[in-house]
């Protein structure tokens, strides 16, 4: 049974707020300065985030871009700074593991100021674009490729991600 524009983008939605709930907690743990808990939430988000990118840049973004002229070029604006967000992460996770308590406390605030940015900027443009782009048969192939996704065992490896 085919699902509806309306309700994959809802989906779509519920997952950025999902992400946006993880970086509040991230963003607490960042407040209280507790190492051990830091590591444990930043590898946890960062399955998370790798996850999510993964889906976007093989399912959401592709079926996207053949409507778009130049192969999509605010995605490729997206791409970038999904980028940014990984090479910030990884930053985060080293400071946070060698100790640098002044550092990771900098780096997790500017991380958690962007990536908010960027995720609420996926509700308020990405998602509505695809509203309009995309057919109800487009719509369930992203769904379908996203289950699949999700069904994977393992995300892509930090390094290799390039979307959020």
């Amino acid at each position: 049974m085919a699902m509806g524009k309306k309700r994959m983008s809802e989906i779509l939605s519920l997952e950025y707020r999902a992400l946006l709930e993880s970086l509040g907690r991230l963003e607490k743990a960042l407040a209280r300065n507790s190492v051990i808990s830091l590591q444990e939430l930043v590898r946890a988000f960062e399955e998370h985030l790798l996850l999510h990118g993964r889906r976007e840049e093989e399912a959401l973004y592709p079926a996207m871009a053949r409507h778009l002229p130049g192969h999509g070029e605010p995605l490729t604006r997206r791409r970038i700074k999904a980028r940014e967000h990984g090479e910030r992460l990884k930053e985060l996770r080293c400071s946070i593991q060698l100790g640098h308590r002044g550092r990771f406390t900098y780096q997790g605030h500017l991380f958690v100021t962007l990536l908010r940015d960027h995720l609420l900027g996926a509700n308020d443009f990405l998602l509505p674009l695809a509203g309009r782009l995309l057919s109800a048969v487009e719509w369930e192939q992203v769904r379908r490729s996203f289950e699949s996704i999700g069904a994977l065992s393992r995300p892509l490896a930090p390094e290799a991600a390039v979307s959020v």
